[in-house]
């Protein structure tokens, strides 16, 4: 996934490799939680050598909950419940909270070398936003085994190694969150990752 740091110039191969799959604790994942945060990584690797840590922040509306990791059926769920609903009343709820939150917002990143900041710039909006956010909050924390019950704490933190097979490639995600909450039921939240990438040995 290019260009979620950088603007993408004519030399930039449009066919990169990149991981299609992960394999974490023994269990292979190909969903876009396991394309997204490998891309972030070894965006950072190639372009941004220099950092030792990233800051990932957007506000979000609501709870994270395991409805997040398969959101087809928190979707069918919606839909579902919706075939009860009074039309008229379903219509003015969406148009209310569209009006308080607006439309899905970007994702703003910061690059830090030690204590010094590298870069700060939000994420396209075609690879994540604010809604979509809370989707990859929920499978890393999945992933590091915190249970479901635990996601909406102000402070988290753990561990996710996932192996690229294909690529041959180790990645190491230390990630703490921080949430702040806001006016209107909002929360910010912040996910700090130290990243790391490493070749697999030939065995």
């Amino acid at each position: 996934m290019p260009g979620l740091l950088r603007h993408l110039t004519e030399d930039d191969p449009l066919d990169a490799p990149r991981t299609q799959m992960l394999l974490i604790g023994g269990e292979a994942y190909a969903n876009a939680a396991a394309k997204f945060w490998p891309g972030l990584i070894d965006e950072l690797d190639e372009f941004f050598p220099a950092c030792t840590l990233i800051e990932l922040s957007a506000p979000s509306s609501g709870k994270l909950e395991p409805d997040l990791l398969f959101p087809e059926k928190a979707l069918q769920r919606h839909l579902d419940a919706m075939d009860h609903a009074d039309t008229a009343d379903t219509w003015r709820e969406a148009l209310a909270e569209l009006d308080l939150l607006g439309p899905p917002g970007p994702v703003h990143a910061r690059l830090f070398r030690g204590k010094e900041e590298m870069l700060v710039r939000s994420l396209p909006l075609e690879s994540v936003d604010t809604e979509t956010f809370a989707y990859l909050l929920a499978w890393q924390f999945k992933w590091a085994g915190i249970p479901s019950g635990r996601w909406n704490d102000t402070r988290l933190s753990g561990v996710v190694i996932g192996k690229d097979p294909v690529r041959r490639r180790v990645y190491r995600m230390t990630f703490s969150l921080a949430g702040t909450p806001l006016p209107e039921g909002l929360v910010s939240r912040a996910l700090s990752i130290v990243p790391s990438v490493k070749g697999l040995f030939p065995r």
